[in-house]
């Protein structure tokens, strides 16, 4: 096939999508694939794969470039798609327009096939309060939260004092943890509430559930594996995610049996119930008596050297450049 990958894009996660895209990119040409490359944020410069968009390391500090993908650029991306006659799109754009249902709305209008979810379940699933409200009706737990729309910050001081300590303050609709903080008294508070407030995004204050990180990599609506995600300090952030050797991964967890049975169902559940398709990531934290708490759901999640779906499946199996040629053969068949 010949396959157009995105990468890059104008959200703070750009520099993952650029190694995420790069990744994607050699795996799928190892597998005979025809490659192209493109950064929708900059549409002019589309190359084969051969070149490279990027070579350089994540970072340690979310980097956004916040140009927006406006009309004019999605005209020349899809002027690209029929110029060069692409057979299917797939989007490495985590965060803002990559993932929020607005491109896949896009590639759905001019029935242009792309890997991964519809433009409904992505929009959907990019809303952490909507996907908390949808997937508590099916019996899937999640820590308790107050959402506070972008315009009414301020009140946060007052929700929190009410809430008690600790706590989470996150972004609605961001990833990579993007403008997340979590506090363990008022102490930490105004900076935090700083950083919610530069996403430009309605918030949540969400309950701190104490106890071990756990994510799930989704395929086809079911769940791989259960990995354990230990930071060497601190919290999963964007800098223990992004950098070698800041975290250690355990997978598959040491979980009892009916835990890892429990979160592979959940997050089965959360996918399925959200509408989403092919792939997918789904993040939990488990207390010590035994209690799993689902977080959020990730439809285009990171697929550099560190992420974790590619954990996820290796451990049932399937190498990397399997699991982006299924990922592609998958979508390339799927009706939308």
């Amino acid at each position: 096939m010949r396959i157009l990958v995105l990468m890059g894009g104008s959200s703070p996660e750009r520099m993952v999508s650029l190694k995420s895209g790069e990744a994607v990119a050699d795996g799928l040409t190892r597998k005979g694939h025809q490659i192209l490359k493109m950064d929708p944020s900059r549409p002019e410069k589309v190359l084969t794969s051969e070149y490279r968009l990027y070579e350089g390391p994540v970072g340690e500090t979310p980097v956004g470039e916040n140009e927006p993908l406006d009309a004019d650029k999605i005209e020349a991306l899809l002027r690209c798609i029929k110029k060069y006659s692409v057979d299917l799109v797939f989007p490495m754009l985590h965060g803002g327009w990559g993932e929020d249902g607005r491109l896949q709305s896009v590639f759905e209008l001019a029935n242009i096939p792309f890997v991964g979810s519809g433009s409904a379940s992505s929009a959907l699933a990019m809303n952490k309060h909507l996907t908390k409200r949808v997937v508590s009706s099916e019996g899937v737990t999640t820590p308790e939260y107050y959402f506070i729309p972008r315009d009414s910050l301020n009140k946060i001081p007052d929700i929190c004092r009410e809430f008690g300590y600790p706590l989470v303050i996150k972004p609605n609709a961001s990833g990579s943890t993007v403008g997340v903080s979590i506090l363990q008294d008022e102490t930490e508070l105004e900076e935090a509430i700083a950083l919610a407030a530069a996403q430009q995004d309605d918030a949540l204050v969400e309950r701190y559930i104490p106890g071990r990180e756990l994510t799930v990599g989704i395929l086809e609506g079911q769940g791989l594996t259960v990995v354990e995600i230990v930071p060497q300090e601190g919290y999963y952030d964007y800098k223990h995610k992004y950098t070698s050797g800041q975290t250690n991964y355990i997978c598959p967890a040491k979980l009892e049996t009916k835990i890892t049975r429990r979160c592979l169902e959940q997050a089965s559940i959360a996918f399925q119930i959200l509408g989403c398709q092919v792939y997918g990531r789904a993040d939990f934290r488990l207390t010590a008596d035994g209690k799993i708490y689902f977080l959020e759901i990730n439809t285009i999640p990171g697929m550099t050297e560190l992420s974790l779906v590619p954990k996820s499946a290796a451990a049932v199996g399937i190498d990397f450049d399997e699991l982006v040629n299924r990922l592609a053969v998958i979508s390339m068949n799927l009706p939308r």
